[in-house]
């Protein structure tokens, strides 16, 4: 099967391909031939977090028929949602000021990052600015950085052979003890068990390469060593 990539200039860029064996009497127009090429999904928002139980509930490895049976509620829930959003591709329905505000955030997680650092930035007050964010993103900037951090430990934990106190610094925590908490609190799992549970050990030949200045340089890049 061929897939496609399609890229925003003004938000980091995620691509999930989920391949599912359904019969006839399911239907739907997520899964039709016709149907979306692919879901926008905001960060924060409510797509995302069925996006995470569908992909927790897909490795399930026991209890098949109850699996299957949430995996289709989600499903029809995702399809329920798509019909009715009209955001535009990778979350570029995002004004500029949010996006550039996303923007500095990512690429500024391992330093101490506060909501005037950002609103500076975007030539705003710090007020105007919150204000402004959680219209369009529905969370609070404070929460969106936590949340970005998390997101990129997670990601080193699964993709890399970084110890856990290595990826807390280059997530922006200078104190393992509080990263471990607020990892725990976001996941349900403790950091380790996170990385025992979803590393990929066919990754740990890559190297992720976060200085090349490309087109989109808040996507990840990789190198693979032969």
């Amino acid at each position: 099967m061929t897939h496609s990539y399609l890229f925003s200039e003004t938000s980091a860029t995620r691509h999930q391909f989920l391949h599912f064996s359904v019969d006839g009497s399911f239907s739907l127009e997520l899964l039709s031939e016709n149907g979306p090429d692919m879901i926008p999904i905001r960060e924060g928002g409510f797509q995302e977090q069925l996006i995470r139980h569908l992909l927790e509930v897909s490795y399930w490895d026991k209890d098949r028929g109850r699996s299957s049976i949430l995996l289709a509620a989600l499903l029809h829930e995702l399809n329920q949602l798509n019909n009715k959003q009209k955001e535009t591709v990778a979350g570029s329905s995002y004004s500029l000021i949010v996006s550039k505000a996303l923007k500095y955030m990512r690429n500024h997680l391992v330093s101490p990052i506060t909501v005037s650092d950002i609103a500076k930035h975007c030539k705003l007050s710090p007020e105007h600015l919150s204000r402004l964010f959680a219209k369009e993103v529905g969370i609070p900037v404070r929460q969106m950085i936590t949340q970005m951090r998390l997101e990129r430990a997670a990601y080193s934990l699964r993709h890399s052979t970084l110890s856990i106190n290595e990826i807390a610094a280059q997530c922006g925590y200078s104190e393992n003890h509080y990263f471990s908490r607020t990892f725990a609190a976001y996941f349900g799992i403790s950091a380790s068990a996170y990385r025992g549970k979803y590393a990929t050990p066919s990754d740990n030949h890559i190297v992720y390469e976060e200085s090349i200045d490309e087109k989109y340089p808040i996507n990840t890049y990789i190198y693979v060593n032969p």
